[in-house]
């Protein structure tokens, strides 16, 4: 069975289905609901990069990935319960089995660094046009202008990955 959310590749890899790399508003430091619902249900690794770009949708972010591209910032979690996360994660990311076509979003393995090693993590990637979209420079979503409901404080723990 597959489910409607996930981007298919042909790459081989032995992959951690519970390791997802967030960088909008399910991010450590965002005061959305759904974030603090996410940090419920995972363990937080560290912060995380990605190759490729951040863009504007609106109060939330669009990720595409690209080799290219510039640095997208983020966290890295190990989820507790992929299975039941990652259901109400395709429900919020309205990519889910009920959710009409086109998904804005779709889930695809994409290389994040943590702390100097190279993952494989799930990610939620924009899957539409990104015309008219504005670019986040920086590629830090918590960190751009405007964005609502951010609560940023300085994040206990050491900095690094803790897997």
């Amino acid at each position: 069975m597959t489910d409607s959310c996930s981007i298919r590749s042909n790459a081989i890899t032995v992959r951690d289905p519970g390791l997802l790399f967030v960088y909008g508003t399910l991010r450590r430091g965002s005061a959305h609901a759904m974030a603090a619902r996410l940090a419920r249900d995972v363990q937080w690794i560290g912060p995380a990069t990605t190759r490729g770009h951040l863009f504007r949708v609106d109060w939330y972010p669009a990720l595409a990935p690209s080799a290219g591209g510039g640095t997208v910032l983020g966290d890295l979690v190990r989820l507790l319960n992929p299975v039941a996360s990652m259901a109400w994660l395709d429900v919020y990311e309205d990519c889910g089995v009920d959710d009409p076509l086109p998904h804005e979003y779709g889930r695809a393995w994409i290389s994040v660094t943590c702390a100097g090693v190279v993952r494989e993590a799930q990610a939620y990637v924009w899957n539409r046009p990104l015309d008219g979209l504005d670019r986040i420079e920086g590629g830090d979503w918590l960190g751009s202008p405007g964005v609502p409901g951010v609560d940023n404080p300085a994040l206990p723990g050491e900095p690094g990955c803790h897997a």
